[in-house]
């Protein structure tokens, strides 16, 4: 795990007892913006990708901002984060749609 994904389980296991049902509703929809965020992340490395097949070909003129081994790393690691807090979101949602079964009294799987 990391840091991200670590602060969203403390934050889901301490609040979870004390939120109702509207609340735990809402933060149940943390996973369709996840979705959201991986499709978005998934366009952005369409395009990075294209941006980088071109700078490698040997008639183009060498434009991109990533042809550097400091700003590949930033790229990456920015990357990493992302699908970090993604990960984050889904839990979270995850946990929210968990505990707002309990309350309810659905059946529920752990």
């Amino acid at each position: 795990m990391s840091r991200i994904t670590d602060a969203f389980a403390v934050l889901t296991v301490r609040a979870a007892s004390s939120l109702t049902l509207e609340e735990l509703d809402e933060l149940s929809k943390l996973t369709g913006v996840a979705g959201e965020e991986a499709q978005n992340l998934s366009r952005v490395c369409e395009g990075l990708a294209g941006l980088v097949l071109v700078d490698g070909s040997s008639e183009s003129v060498m434009a991109g901002s990533f042809q550097e081994s400091d700003t590949v790393a930033y790229l990456l690691s920015h990357l990493a984060h992302s699908l970090d807090v993604i990960s984050g979101l889904i839990d979270a949602g995850e946990a929210a749609q968990y505990r707002a079964r309990v309350l309810r009294g659905q059946e529920v799987t752990p």
